[in-house]
């Protein structure tokens, strides 16, 4: 099942934006009714929040439109045809362990292959079956180009960055809430704005893995947050405020 993003029409609901005094890191969560400190969100470049137009909903940050299942996908990495779903917020960990374990098996099989067929011809000077050249083949394309695809996924991880995210490279503007009316906010253009959510290799590590290194590498779904706000870096949170300040200069 693909999750969704929230349907809330309100688009100044604080459980959507992001900042320090509302984020608890460990289960992000609204801590009280107003912030004490200004709130940061995604938006468009006048300031009005995204919205999509297919789904009819406001969209969180780092949220996407899938084309091929037709909804909104809170923390979109992309649409994987292997698996007939989107991978997102939800259920990255068990994609990202799933493409691990494909990988670690093809390469298994490949290293494990070759030196059977090796001995079979030197010293048995047998003939090579077919079955062998197709599993040795695919053992090759599966393992190596798996393993590419699984360290790329990687280095998302530990970065804090989705597909969609490193792919489009795009300045994004982030609406700086000065209080909770939704008339008191500044927009500012950032022009890197992959690095707006990384807290570190292994704070990035935790969020998507979880907190205990024995359930790190076990299908076991560790979600923190429902997906609609996540926290931003907080050098960088500290430059968009102060950016507030300077409307004329771009991070």
């Amino acid at each position: 099942m693909v999750e969704s993003a929230i349907t809330t029409t309100n688009q100044d609901d604080p459980l959507t934006r992001y900042s320090p005094s509302l984020f608890h890191e460990t289960s992000p969560k609204s801590l009280q009714t107003q912030s004490t400190t200004p709130t940061l969100s995604i938006s468009e470049p006048d300031g009005s929040p995204r919205y999509c137009d297919l789904c009819r909903c406001f969209k969180p940050d780092r949220t996407h439109h899938c084309g091929v299942c037709n909804v909104c996908v809170l923390k979109m990495d992309h649409h994987c045809p292997w698996i007939n779903n989107c991978v997102g917020h939800h259920n990255y960990k068990l994609f990202f362990l799933f493409v691990a374990y494909t990988a670690l098996y093809g390469l298994w099989c490949l290293g494990s292959g070759i030196p059977l067929v090796v001995i079979a011809l030197r010293d048995m000077d047998a003939d090579i079956d077919p079955h062998w050249i197709v599993f040795l083949a695919l053992a090759f394309v599966i393992g190596l180009t798996v393993t590419c695809f699984g360290l790329n996924h990687l280095r998302y991880i530990l970065v804090n960055r989705t597909t969609i995210e490193h792919v489009l490279r795009q300045k994004e503007h982030v609406r700086v809430d000065f209080d909770s009316s939704g008339v008191n906010y500044q927009v500012v253009e950032v022009d890197h704005p992959e690095r707006l959510w990384d807290l570190g290799k292994m704070k990035n590590w935790k969020i998507i893995m979880g907190d205990s290194a024995i359930k790190w590498f076990l299908p076991i779904r560790h979600v923190v947050g429902n997906g609609t706000t996540f926290p931003y870096c907080n050098s960088l949170y500290q430059q968009i405020i102060a950016q507030t300040k300077r409307p004329d200069a771009t991070l």
